[in-house]
Order: structure tokens, then C-alpha cells, then sequence
């Protein structure tokens, strides 16, 4: 079956909620079939740059980072990636860290494994918050 190509990006454009799921497909991230099928689902997480969760209905998916205002910035990231995934010094780390799949020069986009698990450094920040104010009110009472 073929099917028509979704909106593809330009170097203008940034990863939104409503062209992630083209890009992906026109990039062969994910398969046309599992958008029309309804297997994805995708969120946006809060943060200067688009970064983007998409999983499938197994907990399986891609994190996705689009530099926008920094460009050398992701590219530092795209060598560090590569020095972590390809040298043996860190091997012990890396059974820590999502596997990295690859890098959109064009559109700065870094491609990921979600990991379920995994919380961002604000969501983390936040909870540390929210529990901090949860226990100094059971200590007034």
C-alpha cells in the first residue's frame, strides 16, 4: 500500500504536536501504517528547545530533542553521544543511558530511546519540590 508523504519539515520549521508525527513517518522513524492505525501516541515535555516523547501502545518509543536557537550546542551533544555509544571507557555508564539512533543535521533534531522511566532534570527539580512541601507541612502539624 502506498500512502501520500505527511507534512515534511524545512529547516524553518520546528517539531510541533502537529507535524512530529509526519516528520517521523517521512524520516521511516515509525511506519506510516502505526499512524493510521492508531499506535502512537506523543507529547510534547516543557523545555526551551522541542523535545518530544512518542511511544507506541507497548511503552516502546523515541525521545526527540530539536535545537533551535543553538546550533553548535546539539552538535557537541551529537559527539558526545557518539564517543559514549562507540568507546570502550564507557561501557560500565552506557547499560545506563537510552541507546542513541541518530541525528537530523538539517532539521537538529536528535533521535533517542525513550525510557519509561527516565524523568528530566525539571521534573525531578519539581518533585523534589512538591515532596519537600509535603513533609514540612507534616512537620507543622
Amino acid at each position: 500500500m502506498h500512502l501520500p508523504p505527511f507534512q515534511k519539515l524545512d529547516f524553518s520549521m520546528q517539531l510541533t504536536a502537529q507535524n512530529i508525527i509526519g516528520y517521523l513517518a517521512d524520516e521511516q522513524w515509525v511506519s506510516y501504517e502505526s499512524v493510521l492505525n492508531g499506535e502512537l501516541c506523543w507529547y510534547p515535555l516543557r523545555s526551551r528547545n522541542p523535545v518530544f516523547i512518542v511511544e507506541n501502545r507497548l511503552g516502546k518509543g523515541l525521545f526527540l530533542k530539536q535545537a533551535v536557537d543553538f546550533p553548535e550546542r546539539i552538535k557537541k551533544e551529537v559527539a558526545v553521544q557518539h564517543i559514549l555509544q562507540h568507546f570502550s571507557d564507557f561501557d560500565e555508564i552506557r547499560i545506563h543511558l537510552p541507546n542513541f539512533y541518530g541525528f537530523d543535521e538539517y532539521r537538529r533534531v536528535l533521535v533517542f530511546e525513550h525510557l519509561t522511566q527516565a524523568r528530566t532534570v525539571l521534573e525531578t527539580t519539581e518533585l523534589r519540590k512538591q515532596q519537600s512541601e509535603i513533609l514540612a507541612e507534616k512537620m507543622a502539624h
